[in-house]
């Protein structure tokens, strides 16, 4: 019997699972202009909302709104219930295209780009307010900016800003074209400096430059560049900032959803690096998703084409990560009066997860004319939640319903719990959980078989069925679909008003097999005070994890040196008898075992004996050879000794092998010799 361990495996691998997530909204506080009346003398400054910057300052949250009245720092770490800072605000400059925060040494700053004054400024925030810091006005180079993107290297910390937005018909590398700066990011106490910028030449995708993300690949950092002028995104190095240079580009084509590509946002996957990019497109909407990871080859992955006001003329979009799962948030065109969740997590198969919109005028509610789109993560009493927040301009021309609306995203995770192995005819259990990102949500679940041979759920609308599984090796695959009622007050898609039913799925695979076979090994004789060794065999036909047992049956008792083993030793007891032991296997998975017994007979310690070969006539001078031989009954190993008792001289090639030879003598007569043979404890002559 040999020693191990043979798994036999069912040609259908367990595969991993697929989790479909489930999304929705809630509508939580909002924060408008006009009716809430005067602040300070002011009007509050969240009037058409142009961009908003989510902030983490100390566990506080806020929202830095750079609206048409000024820009606005407003508390949302009670996301319910939105706080004006009476000291938290301070006029604009112009309009704002553009807004982004950056840290240094721990501090949080704010970086505004304005259009019409042609300039970037820095703000500061001191507990829950803003503070002017330094500017920098260019009358060529931030001439109409539109697009801010912040970043950091091992030299300072930079701003990437496009510029020269066409203000009509210009010529492709004239002196209108469009070009990216990149400034230096000092303390709001000091001015920005530029350090470098890059202008359209005719060959670069650069013309009416709308919006920049950056990402970074490696130590590399690059900036990707949407053109509504040349219909496509450029890349640019800007690893070495004083040194930015152009990489890849991709253009509009019959494919592709590129034609006046507006906004862009980034997202990386492992090693892969991606861009969702939205149009302004009149005669097509959707969004083009772009594989970046090579900067110098960019290509299209996948899209969604729709004409839904939802997607066409979008105004922004933003991406957001949950559980290893990455959603792209959009801003539709603002008479869509909606935003829309995307899961982008396969890049080339986008899916709308969900969306919210208000079809009519509603106090409660800002989502009138949706203008820009942000989101953040805050943790509220131990519970990691997801906001997006919303500028929305109104319709109105007093600017009453125009201001900050703070949605919820709520996320569904189901859980069909890991892949699991049972024996063929045993009763099993399906065990499902699910996650819920905002507390107090309840789901419920269902089954529902997917594959294998037909097995009868027992409450399948629990969270753990049981079923008995088939008597025989098989695969079974179960789905469970947890579900949020529209009872717990979520908006899946429509109207903020239009709660709907949100679910989850999730897959497990049940394989079904024969429990493990144990061998316990052939039968032994052995003698008294032997080192005896027994040596198990586990054949199982999966992978399972296995435990061994050693346990004493009937005669002498012994202690093995591991009974938990597949091999172990034990000493022979002094008395002869027979012993019995059971070999145990157990597939604690299976929750099955199987067992085997083997018997070792003890026998006394009885003495060898000896046989010297039958008599031999041989010639003078003829090689003769001895055929000595001895038996042991307890097998042990035995030792010879040949003695000449009478007769010639001779001499012996061995006189301690069992076969040695000598030279007969020339004269004749007759020799005799001695065998004796000896097991170390007892022997015997012949």
């Amino acid at each position: 019997v040999c020693l191990g361990i043979f798994v036999l495996t069912y040609s259908g691998a367990i595969q991993e699972s697929f989790a479909e997530v489930g999304v929705g909204f809630i509508k939580r506080g909002i924060l408008g202009d006009g009716d809430a009346g005067d602040m300070d003398g002011e009007r509050r400054r969240t009037a058409n909302p142009f961009d908003m910057e989510p902030i983490n300052v100390g566990g506080n949250y806020y929202v830095a709104v750079a609206g048409s009245e000024g820009t606005h720092l407003v508390t949302v770490t009670n996301p319910d219930s939105l706080a004006p800072n009476n000291h938290g605000s301070i006029n604009n400059v112009g309009k704002v295209t553009d807004i982004g925060k950056y840290v240094l040494s721990g501090t949080t700053y704010v970086a505004i780009v304005y259009e019409h004054t042609k300039a970037i400024q820095l703000y500061s925030i001191s507990g829950n307010m803003l503070a002017f810091g330094e500017h920098r006005i260019d009358t060529t180079r931030l001439l109409d900016p539109s697009g801010l993107a912040i970043y950091s290297t091992a030299t300072g910390t930079y701003a990437v800003i496009t510029a020269n937005k066409s203000m009509g018909t210009i010529t492709e590398g004239g002196s209108g074209a469009g070009r990216v700066n990149i400034l230096n990011l000092p303390a709001p106490s000091t001015k920005p400096s530029f350090v470098s910028q890059i202008q359209d030449n005719g060959s670069l995708a650069l013309q009416s430059p709308s919006d920049v993300a950056h990402y970074s690949k490696g130590n590399n950092h690059y900036a990707i560049v949407t053109s509504t002028h040349d219909n496509g995104i450029q890349i640019l190095n800007i690893t070495t900032p004083n040194s930015p240079s152009a990489t890849g580009q991709l253009t509009d084509t019959t494919n592709l959803l590129l034609d006046k590509a507006h906004a862009v946002d980034v997202y990386s996957i492992g090693n892969k690096h991606y861009a969702v990019v939205i149009q302004k497109s009149t005669s097509e909407g959707g969004i083009q998703i772009i594989d970046i990871t090579d900067p110098n080859s960019p290509t299209g992955a996948g899209k969604i084409q729709s004409n839904d006001t939802r997607y066409k003329q979008a105004n922004d979009v933003t991406v957001h990560t949950h559980d290893n799962r990455w959603y792209a948030i959009i801003a539709g065109k603002p008479d869509s009066h909606a935003v829309t969740i995307i899961d982008v997590t396969n890049p080339n198969s986008p899916v709308e997860k969900a969306h919210i919109r208000e079809s009519t005028d509603r106090t409660d509610t800002l989502l009138r004319n949706v203008n820009n789109v942000n989101t953040y993560k805050q943790t509220i009493q131990g519970n990691e939640r997801h906001f997006a927040a919303v500028g929305a301009h109104g319709v109105t021309t007093t600017k009453a319903d125009s201001g900050v609306q703070i949605l919820e995203m709520v996320f569904l995770t189901a859980n069909a719990g890991p892949d699991q192995a049972v024996l063929r005819g045993s009763s099993a259990t399906l065990n499902a959980s699910s996650t819920i990102t905002t507390p107090g949500k309840t789901a419920t679940y269902s089954w529902t078989q997917t594959g294998g041979p037909s097995v009868s759920l027992t409450n399948p609308n629990t969270a753990s069925p049981t079923f008995t599984a088939p008597n025989q090796v098989t695969q079974l695959t179960f789905r469970v679909t947890a579900e949020l009622a529209a009872s717990q007050g979520v908006v899946k898609s429509g109207h903020v008003t239009n709660a709907g039913i949100i679910t989850a799925t999730d897959t497990v695979t049940v394989l079904v097999s024969n429990g493990p076979t144990a061998d316990a090994g052939t039968d032994q004789i052995v003698t008294v005070g032997d080192t005896v060794t027994i040596r198990g065999t586990a054949v199982t036909p999966n992978s399972n994890p296995l435990t061994y047992a050693w346990a004493h049956v009937s005669g002498p008792t012994v202690t093995p040196s591991n009974s938990a083993a597949l091999q172990t030793t034990f000493t022979a007891p002094s008395s002869p008898g027979t012993i019995v032991l059971r070999f145990t296997v157990t597939d604690s998975t299976l929750s099955a075992t199987d067992s085997d017994t083997v018997s070792i007979v003890v026998i006394p310690q009885q003495p060898p004996t000896a046989n010297a070969g039958t008599d031999q006539t041989v010639t003078a001078g003829e090689t003769v050879t001895l055929n000595g031989s001895g038996t042991d009954p307890n097998s042990d190993t035995l030792s010879y000794s040949w003695a000449k008792s009478a007769g010639s001289s001779v001499i012996l090639s061995d006189n301690m092998s069992q076969n040695p030879t000598f030279t007969a003598p020339s004269s004749p007569g007759t020799i005799t010799f001695t065998l004796t043979v000896s097991d170390d404890i007892s022997s015997d002559t012949d």
